[in-house]
């Protein structure tokens, strides 16, 4: 769960880096969402379907060597869905690109993945 959380997480910052101004446009539609019902029920959709889909990749059955369930495995899906979504605000701002910056994203890229797959306890997986 944590490598298969860990790749969801790179894949989506790396659509972030090929792909900008999908994240504008998505952003856009979710600050619209704020002030439009019709939308927000729109943008709920997806947003629902992705956070199942983290949900799944991460979620094991409860037995007696594993305690993770799925509420911590909703709890760090919208983790995971805040993290990206704030992100994806960083890499499209036009001021911070190229040069040192890219560095300094993509490290800052590297330490939040690493803290979100950390919050599923054991390292086992590592």
């Amino acid at each position: 769960p944590r490598k298969r959380l860990a790749r969801h997480m790179r894949s989506s910052v790396e659509l972030m880096r090929t792909s900008p101004q999908m994240f504008v446009v998505l952003n856009e539609i979710m600050i619209k969402a704020r002030r439009d019902d019709e939308i927000r029920k729109l943008v709920m959709v997806p947003l629902t379907a992705w956070r199942d889909h983290i949900v799944a990749l991460i979620s094991l059955p409860k037995n007696d060597k594993n305690k993770f369930v799925r509420s911590k495995a909703e709890e760090i899906a919208a983790a995971c869905m805040a993290q990206l979504l704030g992100m994806g605000l960083f890499f499209i701002c036009p001021e911070h690109a190229g040069g040192q910056f890219d560095l300094i994203r993509d490290r800052a890229a590297s330490r939040a993945i690493a803290a979100l797959t950390d919050l599923m306890g054991e390292r086992s997986e590592r």
